[in-house]
């Protein structure tokens, strides 16, 4: 009897099988979007999963091909240009999306078919299309109206003014901001749902954030993670969350002027943490802050506190290692993309002044002895020149006489001491000593008017 059960559920999977081989084969599409539901539902991969789901939803209208049909290269050539490029240039040209956000798009699309039984050839020519350095397509797009390059403003000193100056006015009067994404529940009678009005809770919260933001140079998940027992009117101490520095701390020494913004959060509840609000929340009441500054909530939003605090740094003379340490960057090439135009700029004027002080000191940096000549010409220069700015008479009582210099100075034998008896077209003599000697002599008259000149 075992064996007849046997023979019965054997045959059962027979035709399951043959079931199923009769079915069309799924989609990329469909299979991606079965595996990032399944991801979905897991600890260790949700965040994955949402991260994935964004590509998913841009580029789900051109998933409709099997991981088969991409065996003839002729296929997968034709959906490159009628399908995937076309994609492209709606999401880059269209739409403006940035070209960070679609190279991991991309990377995500040559993950799926990897995964899902694409032809590892075909994998291979998708990557090299796409590739930054190497590929066709950021080409292509430039060509078709995409920019070349997207422009990321960066928070300046003049903004950080601005915004610690709007968060010492919000603490005040909460209600002057709204949130740009945030909506209380819609009530009955109301047509749609008000957004949220900040009070002072969050008020204190934006206020203590933009601070510890500017002292510490911290990623903005590690800073709303500060517990109510790292922090005191000395220093406060926060755990970097990459991976290079796990279960290690770094501690910063407590700004007096910040403390006053910390010590007020923390008398306003009870909890653990220095934050009453999660990091979801105050970074969306970050992004709206910025709004109502005028800022393009696209761009700035609390991690660009990192980006600005590396300025300062590179601005304030800090060295690379200094910039690593604060900011518990793992290498130089982590450094470098943090700092800004006004960073590079602090950093070549130093770079210049040091290079000025060694020229000096070697005796590459010098100015030839003047000649007599030099010197006097100089000299007549300069007297003339603060004689004539002082048509008033603020400096001296001037006089102007129908003598020229030349005409006096051939009076004194001057002329002949300095060798320029004679005037003429191609003399040596520069435009502006032809034109000295060419104007006529402004005199200082005696207090006696009968006095020769």
């Amino acid at each position: 009897m075992s064996s007849h059960g046997t023979s019965v559920k054997s045959e059962a999977y027979t035709q399951d099988d043959l079931m199923r081989s009769q079915e069309p084969p799924q989609s990329v599409g469909m299979l991606v979007k079965n595996h990032l539901d399944e991801m979905a539902s897991g600890i260790h991969t949700a965040h994955t999963s949402r991260r994935e789901m964004f590509s998913y939803k841009r580029l789900q209208p051109i998933l409709s091909f099997t991981p088969v049909s991409f065996n003839d290269g002729k296929v997968f050539s034709k959906w490159l240009s009628d399908q995937f490029y076309p994609r492209m240039v709606h999401l880059r040209v269209e739409k403006g999306l940035a070209i960070e956000s679609l190279r991991e798009n991309c990377g995500h699309l040559a993950k799926w078919m990897l995964v899902h039984g694409v032809s590892p050839l075909m994998i291979d020519q998708f990557k090299a299309f796409v590739s930054m350095k190497r590929g066709q397509m950021w080409k292509l797009l430039v060509k078709d109206g995409g920019a070349r390059s997207d422009a990321k403003p960066r928070l300046t000193t003049e903004d950080m003014r601005t915004l610690l100056k709007y968060t010492d006015d919000l603490v005040k009067d909460p209600n002057m901001l709204i949130s740009t994404n945030m909506k209380y529940r819609k009530k009955e009678g109301e047509k749609a749902a008000r957004y949220r009005r900040c009070n002072t809770n969050i008020a204190l919260n934006l206020h203590a954030a933009l601070r510890m933001g500017l002292m510490t140079t911290k990623r903005p998940s590690e800073i709303s993670a500060i517990l109510r027992s790292e922090i005191n009117q000395h220093r406060v101490v926060l755990h970097p969350s990459k991976t290079f520095r796990v279960g290690e701390t770094t501690e910063y020494e407590m700004w007096p002027e910040f403390w006053p913004s910390f010590g007020a959060l923390l008398k306003s509840h009870k909890a653990d943490r220095l934050f009453s609000l999660n990091h979801v929340t105050l970074s969306n009441w970050f992004k709206s802050m910025l709004v109502s500054c005028g800022f393009d909530y696209h761009w700035f939003n609390l991690h660009r506190l990192r980006s600005y605090s590396a300025d300062a740094l590179a601005m304030a003379g800090a060295t690379e290692h200094e910039m690593m340490a604060h900011g518990d960057w793992k290498s130089s090439d982590s450094v470098q993309p943090y700092i800004g135009e006004q960073g590079r700029q602090a950093h070549l004027a130093r770079a210049s002044s040091k290079k000025y002080a060694f020229a000096k000191k070697v005796g590459l940096a010098t100015t030839p002895e003047e000649t007599e000549y030099e010197l006097m010409m100089s000299l007549i220069l300069d007297l003339n020149a603060s004689a004539n700015a002082d048509p008033d008479g603020q400096w001296v009582t001037l006089v102007d006489t129908e003598e020229t210099v030349h005409e006096l100075m051939s009076r004194t034998h001057g002329s002949t001491l300095l060798n320029i008896d004679e005037i003429e077209t191609g003399s040596s003599l520069s435009n502006d000593e032809l034109g000295l000697l060419s104007s006529k002599v402004v005199d200082v008259p005696s207090s006696n008017p009968a006095a020769p000149v």
